[in-house]
């Protein structure tokens, strides 16, 4: 994948594109962005013959990849250029390797969850109906109702992660969490989502998150963002690509060779039936109405991923998926 041009399917104030910014912007790693809308439909995706409704969604030549987990895995091992604040195949050591899963895992499957409670849908478009209705077809009840209902327990234990980083990570006064001398990918994701929800209009009220509170979380955060911004400014504006011109810049681009097929000891291909040329359905497994669904033809079953071939009107797009978080069914047997 190394030297293919990279497109990130993304929209402002999408809490997962901020994520893969980052890792873009501090591994200096030159890309074009695709702006979507925040709700469905978005005919951008659904040209590289996509159902899917996450964002963002990264291409990488030929290689269109699912979920901002496995987007990160492949960024990290991409070539950085000299710029890079974080250097490819970053991190390195063994220990900080794990550290950075089990952050990564606690931010995107647990706490993210309890942020978006946050929200302030009393206000803007997250007011809306349009809005509104999106999100509750994809949570199968009213979204509104469901943040409003959940704010105040939300409220108490994202105090407690705050407590959490000002008394234990951050208590003995270093700037980064791994008490290095500039920002790191676990810093990353750590602070991705806080920084998120910050950002929105009284998503950490002042009278709960000060920095007289929690001065050093406060700090920590405020560095992130300046390491963001220092990045952004030696590397200028990012170019605008449009959904046509990605699509067919995709569909150009060489596709990847996969010399990995599906082994017989996966027990999922074994209890299935699974072989390379089948043709499967994937979708999220961790949402309560999964409507959007998407089928190709099976290329690889790793430990962590799912490769498909996506056939369309306008070319085959090979698409990853992380084993995490995903569904997968032979087409014939796939049910709602």
């Amino acid at each position: 994948m190394a030297g293919s041009p990279v497109i990130l399917y993304r929209y402002d104030n999408s809490a997962f594109s901020t994520r893969v910014e980052a890792h873009l912007l501090l591994r200096d790693i030159k890309y074009q962005q695709c702006t979507q809308p925040p709700i469905m439909p978005r005919p951008d995706v659904a040209a590289l013959g996509l159902e899917y409704r996450r964002i963002p969604i990264m291409a990488i030549g030929n290689n269109v990849i699912l979920d901002s987990s496995l987007q990160v895995t492949k960024l990290e091992k991409l070539p950085s250029s000299g710029n890079a604040v974080i250097s490819s195949n970053s991190p390195v050591n063994p220990e900080h390797k794990a550290i950075q899963f089990l952050v990564s895992r606690f931010v995107c499957k647990v706490l993210f969850r309890t942020l978006s409670l946050l929200m302030r849908v009393d206000k803007g478009f997250l007011a809306s109906r349009k809005f509104n209705d999106d999100r509750s077809k994809l949570l199968g009840g009213d979204f509104k109702q469901a943040v409003l209902r959940g704010q105040p327990s939300a409220m108490a234990e994202v105090i407690s992660v705050f407590e959490f980083l000002e008394n234990g990570l951050l208590a003995d006064g270093r700037n980064w969490l791994l008490n290095t001398e500039q920002v790191t990918s676990v810093d990353i994701e750590a602070a991705w989502a806080l920084v998120w929800i910050d950002g929105m209009d009284e998503g950490l009220p002042s009278e709960h998150f000060s920095e007289q509170r929690f001065p050093k979380v406060r700090a920590w955060m405020n560095r992130y963002r300046s390491a963001l911004r220092e990045a952004q400014q030696k590397r200028g504006p990012v170019e605008d690509i449009s959904g046509e011109a990605a699509a067919k810049l995709i569909k150009a681009s060489p596709v990847t060779a996969q010399s990995a097929g599906v082994s017989q000891s996966d027990p999922v291909a074994k209890s299935m039936g699974l072989v390379k040329g089948d043709l499967i359905t994937i979708w999220t497994s961790d949402v309560p109405k999964a409507a959007e669904k998407d089928t190709g033809k099976l290329v690889a079953l790793l430990s962590n991923e799912i490769v498909v071939d996506v056939a369309t009107a306008n070319g085959t797009f090979r698409v990853y998926a992380p084993r995490n978080g995903f569904h997968l069914q032979k087409h014939s047997e796939a049910r709602l």
